[in-house]
């Protein structure tokens, strides 16, 4: 059984970070995986709950994946965050 995420992980990346975008090697198909170097910090910036003011038009704004866009009413929460430059 597929697991089903419920939760969008928005993370904001400065220029010259040291991610790496997955693609075709991506363990889950149809979703945005990143690879990050080890030790690398993330603070959360804030949480956006399914209900509140803003959470339609965070929701909304955001290019989701193929597998995100079927199905948006699964989603409770958006978490924004950004790495943090070493």
């Amino acid at each position: 059984k597929a697991w089903i995420n419920d939760t969008i992980l928005n993370i904001y990346l400065e220029k010259g970070h040291k991610g790496r975008i997955l693609g075709d090697v991506a363990h889950f198909k149809g979703e945005a995986e990143m690879l990050f170097p080890p030790n690398t910090k993330l603070k959360i910036e804030s949480i956006v709950n399914c209900g509140s003011q803003d959470f339609a038009s965070q929701l909304s704004k955001l290019r989701l994946s193929d597998d995100a866009t079927a199905d948006t009413n699964r989603i409770k929460r958006i978490i924004n965050m950004r790495v943090l430059n070493s």
